[in-house]
């Protein structure tokens, strides 16, 4: 109990003299909230939630560092107690990231081309028409109009063969999309933004898996803010 007595006395001048600081982080362009940056004082860190708000312990003269994956890091003297909200705008930077060795790494543009050649015919398929298999013809005479009849075209309409070349071609293109996806949503990018590992980093990677729509519209610091802001709601349990 003495013990307990003496560890509270030496740490009580500590937070006597720490006072809470509240600020929001924003984008310096765009205006929008920034979930997720770190911000880092002498009395510990915190992180910012969805509307960019934090609350921190500061202890005068206290220096804030506020960073965030995508933005230049910045930081912030405090002489003294601001007296009101801090309004922090962070600017988007250039993105460095850890060099990962990657034995074999190939060449998706070049394989994807070359997967395109291989199955060019099954790509292009398109399936058969009633009217590929029947068709007109010239007049017979007397008024009478012809038809002419195309029996390859007309097994393939009546057969499910066109079905199962379509089936083929479907499962070509899912899984083209799948290769443009493993492009860049890739396991060693998503362990270096994010630090998990082993069954964490397994089970993040496929529950939030971006879509190939997804992926063509996001360029790669965007890709790697879904991945940032994927990795805060996946730590909270949500």
């Amino acid at each position: 109990m003495r013990h307990l007595f003496l560890f509270m006395c030496m740490i009580l001048p500590f937070y006597a003299a720490a006072q809470l600081i509240r600020g929001t982080v924003t984008d310096q362009e765009s205006h929008l909230p920034v979930q997720g940056a770190n911000i880092v004082s002498a009395s510990g860190t915190t992180i910012t939630d969805a509307a960019g708000r934090f609350t921190a312990r500061a202890r005068f003269p206290d220096t804030l560092r506020i960073s965030y994956i995508g933005y230049k890091k910045m930081v912030m003297p405090l002489a003294s107690d601001p007296g009101t909200e801090l309004r922090i705008r962070i600017t988007r930077g250039t993105i460095t990231l850890d060099e990962i060795f990657v034995a074999g790494t190939r060449n998706y543009r070049k394989d994807s081309l070359s997967y395109r050649t291989q199955f060019k015919k099954e790509f292009s398929y398109q399936p058969p028409k009633l009217t590929d298999a029947v068709g007109p013809a010239r007049s017979g005479g007397r008024g009478a109009s012809l038809i002419t009849i195309n029996p390859v075209a007309l097994y393939s309409y009546l057969t499910r063969k066109s079905a199962r070349d379509a089936r083929l071609k479907r499962r070509l293109l899912d899984d083209e999309a799948n290769r443009f996806i493993d492009h860049w949503f890739t396991t060693g990018k998503v362990e270096q933004v994010t630090a998990l590992s082993g069954d964490s980093l397994t089970l993040f990677m496929n529950r939030y898996r971006p879509t190939s729509e997804m992926v063509r519209k996001l360029n790669e610091y965007e890709m790697i803010d879904y991945i940032k802001r994927s990795a805060v709601t996946f730590r909270s349990g949500k």
